[in-house]
């Protein structure tokens, strides 16, 4: 009697054995198809809002990429031909524009202002 009892007990554990395999080798099989599904949505979708506006062709076919220069070399240019005492260029002022490969810049010149007092005044 003894021995039926431990018979029956291997056989469960291989039926529990083989269940678990099977439910696992499903859920892997479940889990494939979802990521394949949910990957090709992506990718059209991707596909979708990557084709390109006709409105846009329009604007890139006239777009141009200007030569790159150098904007202190400019303004110590400016400066040096600026050569007024009481004025000085605001720099943060100073709007740089290429058009048809000529470069405008724009901005303002500040009146200079001497410092009315020198050194620190305290709170008290």
């Amino acid at each position: 009697m003894a021995g039926d009892k431990h018979t029956y007990f291997a056989q469960s554990i291989k039926g529990k054995i083989i269940i678990a395999s099977v439910l696992g080798c499903f859920t892997l099989l479940l889990a494939w198809g979802i990521t394949k599904v949910a990957f090709k949505q992506m990718l059209t979708a991707v596909e979708k809002i990557s084709t390109p506006n006709d409105k846009l062709r329009l604007v890139n076919d006239n777009l141009k990429i200007s030569k790159p220069f150098n904007r202190e070399a400019i303004l110590a240019q400016l400066k040096d031909a600026i050569k007024d005492e009481k004025f000085k260029i605001d720099e943060n002022s100073l709007d740089y524009k290429i058009v048809d490969e000529q470069l405008y810049i724009e901005g303002l010149m500040v009146e200079n202002h001497e410092p009315k007092s020198i050194g620190f005044t305290s709170g008290k």
